[in-house]
């Protein structure tokens, strides 16, 4: 299997935790689909977001519709300025806002794996955008930025 999608389950934290924890020994999967999971708590991101440092054949990841937040979006910075070999990602539609844009922002600037993310749909305005073109000029290897319906 190099394809898991668990999309529009109630897989929620409980069972994100157990999926992180088996996907850090995993070595076959490489897309890994998580819209719309049903997290009971913003917490429940931090086991996933890890399990980033650890597995080097994830390299596309949709966690979308989670609503995840500013704190979500900070668990995803730590993890993908410390290792991650992520190539998209798709954090859309989770309500990071400015706050969790600086945070995003950051990874920008010290991460040269990721190429696409899309974060349409945040609730990111200009102070966001601001942190987000920062983090861009001292990244060589992003292509495609998605801000579709953000103010």
């Amino acid at each position: 299997i190099t394809i898991l999608n668990l999309s529009n389950t109630h897989l929620g934290d409980v069972g994100l935790r157990t999926l992180a924890e088996t996907l850090q020994l995993n070595s076959s999967i490489t897309q890994l689909e998580l819209r719309k999971i049903s997290l009971n708590t913003v917490v429940g991101v931090m086991p996933i977001a890890k399990c980033l440092e650890y597995n080097t054949s994830i390299t596309r990841l949709d966690f979308s519709e989670n609503n995840i937040g500013f704190y979500g979006a900070n668990c995803f910075e730590q993890s993908l300025i410390k290792k991650s070999f992520l190539v998209e990602l798709n954090l859309s539609h989770n309500d990071i806002g400015n706050h969790g844009a600086k945070f995003i922002g950051y990874t920008f600037g010290h991460n040269n794996c990721l190429q696409i993310i899309d974060l349409s749909y945040n609730g990111i305005k200009s102070d966001g955008a601001k942190h987000l073109v920062a983090g861009i000029e001292k990244n060589s290897s992003l292509r495609i930025l998605n801000l579709q319906g953000n103010k």
